[in-house]
This record gives structure tokens, C-alpha cells and sequence, in this order.
């Protein structure tokens, strides 16, 4: 049986495009996974071993890690080591030169742009960041046997520095075997937005906020549910002092990480769902929740981005500037008058994505990929 490694030191190790998507998809498929990552405890998940090193509470902590989550790839002897954060390209880079198994670097964000928003490095080190590190990306990623990106522009930004093939795998959303029952929650208003994902400023937390608030001013009855997450307890307490001085303490609720196969089931008992990230960031990034929203049967109301446009096509959504939540309330408010025209586009989405924006059909780029590195 081929063995196959996965390592992240920045993910949980149930994250859902790590462990739902990929690792079940190879175990499924007869290979014999082992999932290396910060956890409290080595188990056994859906027939995935999951080797525990000890939880990072800081970025420090992780680089101190490093070595040891080094030591424990190599006890596995697998045949393929497939890694998922710019931190353990050195780890990726040596196992390619130090062993004889096939080694896989999977992108998941224009980092040189991301680690602006992300609280290390410091601030004072984002110029030279954005311009040396698509570089050392790269150069780490010489010796390994494939590159994966997570969007055609990643895809594109490595075979422009000379990396061919850069292998496209898509993180569109699982829908088998997802059942959508009634939430664990009542409706309390006439119009529910909401939102899935961590919740941070640059993810559109703030005009979320201020849209409601427009929103309710504008006589609708709407409500906001957030399901994800803050990164610490600083921008969890920043957010509840905004939404007390907007008197929206009964409007807005905060339900914390939700399992991705109960995410569907808030979804679909929503009216719309909001993908407001701040373009600066994002411009080139696809939400993998506008997907979730389309196979949950609501329209999207998102951020008037190059990659939103290129997936959102009218008839299941609205793209709106990220900076105007006066505007934003406006469409919204055209949406919240006409229930007809939201189911219209309800229907529209969950056919999109079930015809060509599901995990279902993206898994056989993942399949192929291993086929091609272990021949």
C-alpha cells in the first residue's frame, strides 16, 4: 500500500481542505494517510492517523517545532510527503533531498500579499517581504517533484517564475453526503445574512457590521449570524464593543467555528450570504464560501473582486465595492423585498455548483497528481 505524509504546522489538523478533502480523498482511494500536525493527542480519524506534535501558541513556537516535525516525517518512511505552509518549505526542500519519496508543496494563498494582513512578520518588513518572497518560494520549491496552487493566478505567478506544471486544485466545497436539516437555532428576524469563515477586519467583519446597521435603518428587519471564528481575544472583544455602540447586540449573533457538515444546515435557513473581504487582499482569492452558499440555495452578495467576478455570475449573486456599506445595505435591501427573485437565484447557484464547483469533480486533479508523482 502507498504511504502518503501530510504535514501543516499553521492548519488544525481537521482542516477541511486538509483532512475532509484531501487526506479522506486518499484514504478512500487505498492509500494509507498519516496527517502530522499541531494537536493535543495521536488518534486515529476516519481511518487517517493523526500524529500529534505538541499545540504552537505562537508563531515561535512553530518554528521551534520544526525540527520535530521533521524528525517524525521521516519515522513515517512514506512514499509521499505533501506539505501546506510557506513554513515548512525547508522541511519539503530536505525531504526531497534526503529521502527518495515524492514531495508536494500545495499553495494556498499569495503569501507575499497575505502576510501583510497577518500579524508576523512585523509591519516594518511587508516591502521586503513582497519582493523577495515569491523568490525564495520558488527556490525552495526547486528540488520538490510538484507544485500545487489553489487558484489559476497562484498558478499562473509560479510558472511565471518558471515552475511547469504547476498542478490546479480547486477548493471547491464537498457536497456528498451532506444532509442540510434544521438548525440548531431559531430565525428571530424577517431577513438573516450571513457569513461562514474567521473573523477579522480584512474579511469584511466591520462592513458586515456597518451594512446592518444601514440595513435596519432602512426599515428592513434583518439579522446577522457569523459562523467562524476570531484569531484572539483582542478582536473578539473589538467586535462585541462595535455591535453594543450600533445598539445590534439583539441583531448579530456570534456562533463561533461551526463542523463543516453542519455549516449547510445555518446556510440554507439564511436568505443570503455575504463575501465582503477587503479586495487588497483578496483581490485574486476565491471564497470558498460564495460556493457554500450556492449549494445551500442563497444568493451572494460579495466583494466586487477579480475572482468573485470571474465566479459569480448575476443570476445567483451581486458584487458590490467594499468600502461603501450604505450601497452594500441598498442591494440588500432589493434582495430582502423580492423572496421570488432570491430563490430564482438560489437555484441557479446550487446547480453551478453541482455541475462544476464541487469537491467531487475537482478530486480527480488531486488523484491524477499523485498518479503522475509516484510513476
Amino acid at each position: 500500500m502507498t504511504s502518503v505524509c501530510i504535514l501543516t504546522s499553521a492548519h488544525s489538523p481537521f482542516d477541511t481542505r486538509i483532512f475532509h478533502k484531501q487526506a479522506r480523498t486518499l484514504q478512500s482511494e487505498g492509500y494509507d494517510v498519516t496527517l502530522i500536525a499541531h494537536h493535543d493527542r495521536d488518534e486515529i480519524r476516519d481511518g487517517i492517523q493523526i500524529d500529534a506534535i505538541q499545540p504552537a501558541t505562537s508563531h515561535f513556537d512553530r518554528f521551534l517545532n520544526l525540527s520535530k516535525i521533521y524528525r517524525a516525517a521521516r519515522k513515517t518512511k512514506a512514499d509521499v510527503f505533501h506539505f501546506h505552509d510557506p513554513g515548512l518549505l525547508p522541511i519539503g526542500a530536505a525531504l526531497s533531498v534526503r529521502t527518495d519519496a515524492a514531495v508536494i508543496y500545495d499553495c494556498h494563498e499569495p503569501y507575499e500579499v497575505s502576510f501583510q494582513h497577518y500579524d508576523f512578520p512585523p509591519d516594518v518588513l511587508n516591502p521586503l517581504i513582497g519582493n523577495l518572497y515569491p523568490y525564495a518560494q520558488s527556490g525552495f520549491c526547486r528540488p520538490l517533484d510538484a507544485v500545487v496552487a489553489v487558484t489559476k493566478w497562484i498558478q499562473h505567478d509560479l510558472q511565471e517564475l518558471g515552475h511547469d506544471p504547476v498542478h490546479l486544485i480547486r477548493n471547491f466545497p464537498i457536497t456528498q453526503n451532506i444532509e442540510i436539516d434544521s438548525p440548531p437555532v431559531e430565525r428571530t428576524h424577517e431577513f438573516v445574512l450571513v457569513y461562514v469563515g474567521g473573523l477579522a477586519q480584512t474579511r469584511g467583519l466591520n462592513v458586515m457590521i456597518d451594512t446592518l446597521d444601514h440595513l435596519r435603518k432602512m426599515g428592513v428587519d434583518a439579522s446577522l449570524w457569523l459562523l467562524g471564528g476570531f484569531s484572539d481575544n483582542k478582536k473578539e472583544k473589538q467586535a462585541n464593543s462595535k455591535v453594543q455602540a450600533r445598539n445590534l447586540t439583539n441583531h448579530v449573533r456570534f456562533f463561533g467555528r461551526v463542523d463543516h457538515r453542519d455549516v449547510f444546515s445555518y446556510l440554507a435557513a439564511a436568505d443570503v450570504g455575504l463575501a465582503l473581504l477587503d479586495p487588497e487582499f483578496y483581490n485574486f482569492g476565491i471564497p470558498t464560501k460564495i460556493f457554500e452558499y450556492m449549494f445551500s440555495s442563497i444568493p451572494v452578495v460579495a466583494s466586487d473582486t477579480v475572482a468573485n467576478a470571474e465566479y459569480i455570475p448575476e443570476q445567483c449573486g451581486s458584487l458590490v465595492p467594499y468600502d461603501h456599506p450604505e450601497r452594500i445595505a441598498t442591494t440588500l435591501m432589493e434582495l430582502a423585498e423580492n423572496e421570488e427573485n432570491r430563490i430564482v437565484m438560489g437555484e441557479v447557484g446550487r446547480e453551478l455548483v453541482e455541475k462544476q464547483y464541487s469537491w467531487e469533480i475537482e478530486r480527480t486533479q488531486l488523484l491524477d497528481l499523485y498518479e503522475s508523482v509516484l510513476e
